[in-house]
């Protein structure tokens, strides 16, 4: 029994000892040095833009990298919201990036970027807002630090909860809309690509009302009768005000 224990302890040994030198050898090789790096998920993102901010060291030594680092170095992309890099051994770093979702744009001096949570993007590839609605009436200023926010923060936010329901309920809405607008007069409304038509909603029991427009513009695209119409009111209850040209 003992000797049976002995030969296992000395296989045991003497198969680390065979991996360590191989590993040695291979490292002294220089078979660990970073030769490649494979993004993965990456959309609006370009791989040049996550190279840059990563900035690695193809001399270096995969084991040697500061994955943490480099991660949070991607994270300063204002278009990344997530990023996971691994290695891949012997010579490959893998990275995993999640873009923000983006749900409109918003104008002011210059259109921002917002996303479902209501973060505020002002550098992005401007295919990121490409068939996407624009929120307007939200004015801005600028922080101590030189960026840009929204005085009326609570009316951005109302209005990104407005695109989300829509979005959920009624997707072809959604893409039919080009514009949501905050107005003193008419409170909140939107406008359709179709002959830039109006939608008056106000801010209550959007749900109900949204079932009630969605049906009669669907009767007016099927009666083709459209370019007739100048503008949409469904700010009262159980019922659709169509305003002719």
């Amino acid at each position: 029994m003992k000797n049976k224990i002995f030969k296992i302890s000395l296989f045991s040994f003497a198969t680390v000892l065979m991996l360590l030198l191989i590993f040695l050898m291979l490292w002294k090789n220089n078979i660990f040095v970073l030769k490649a790096v494979r993004i993965y998920n990456n959309h609006f993102v370009t791989k040049e833009e996550i190279l840059k901010k990563a900035g690695f060291d193809y001399s270096e030594n995969i084991f040697k990298i500061d994955i943490g680092k480099i991660e949070r170095q991607i994270l300063e992309h204002p278009m990344i919201e997530k990023v996971k890099v691994s290695r891949f051994y012997p010579s490959i770093l893998k990275i995993r990036v999640k873009e923000y979702d983006v749900i409109a744009g918003v104008a002011g001096s210059k259109i921002a970027a917002v996303t479902y949570n209501y973060h505020l993007v002002y550098n992005y590839n401007p295919e990121v807002l490409y068939d996407l609605p624009v929120i307007t009436g939200i004015h801005f200023n600028k922080d101590s630090s030189g960026v840009r926010i929204p005085l009326n923060p609570e009316l951005m936010e109302k209005a990104v909860k407005v695109l989300r329901v829509i979005k959920n309920k009624d997707p072809f809405l959604f893409n039919e809309i080009s514009e949501l607008n905050f107005s003193q007069d008419k409170g909140m409304l939107f406008y359709l690509k179709k002959n830039n038509i109006a939608v008056m909603f106000g801010e209550e029991h959007l749900s109900r009302k949204l079932n009630y427009f969605s049906t009669i513009l669907n009767i007016l695209i099927e009666k083709n009768s459209l370019n007739s119409v100048l503008a949409l009111d469904i700010r009262y209850e159980a019922q659709v005000v169509v305003k002719r040209k």
